[in-house]
């Protein structure tokens, strides 16, 4: 099936699906998973802690993350099957959350080599592109923000700064 009948179907299931299935075919390529077992068993620490967080405080979406190789390290990929960044209301406070609470998993667990946090929802996919910021920025602005070193509004502006649009690359593998 073609990428854009995929996007005209309905339905949260099959978009969350496609969001996962474009990320997978994108960033994970078996022959350079060069990441150890222990990374991963961080890696997946790291996901489970922030996606926790992440669905508690913004429970009006649903958040999974997996990780892929990212240069030296891994990647963090979060998504959500509903439209994020089309809608500012929803984009501000999700952005927020994500970005604090990655940052945070990411500064507990330092054996997870995690170079990147990057988000695709619904809308992002349709325009085959994602959200990106570097771990380490994600870890300075939580730490600043939970230490009430900068207002909210300095905050997100801080993300958005930081991160970036990142083309999705070899969208037409996936049939």
């Amino acid at each position: 099936m073609m990428l854009y009948q995929l996007l005209k179907m309905r339905g949260r299931e099959t978009m969350l699906r496609l969001v996962v299935a474009i990320l997978i075919a994108v960033f994970v390529v078996p022959e350079t998973l060069a990441y150890t077992a222990a990374e991963q068993k961080a890696a997946k620490a790291i996901c489970a802690q922030a996606v926790e967080n992440i669905n508690i405080l913004a429970d009006f979406t649903s958040t999974t993350c997996m990780f892929a190789p990212d240069g030296d390290g891994l990647g963090l990929i979060f998504v959500s099957a509903d439209n994020i960044f089309g809608n500012e209301s929803s984009k501000m406070p999700y952005l927020s959350v994500l970005v604090a609470a990655a940052g945070k998993a990411v500064r507990d667990n330092p054996k997870g080599r995690i170079i990147s946090v990057g988000f695709m929802d619904s809308y992002l996919a349709k325009k085959k592109i994602y959200f990106t910021i570097s771990a380490k920025e994600a870890v300075r602005l939580q730490r600043e923000i939970k230490a009430d070193r900068i207002t909210l509004d300095s905050y997100y502006k801080g993300i958005l700064a930081a991160g970036k649009m990142q083309a999705v690359k070899d969208v037409n593998k996936i049939k």
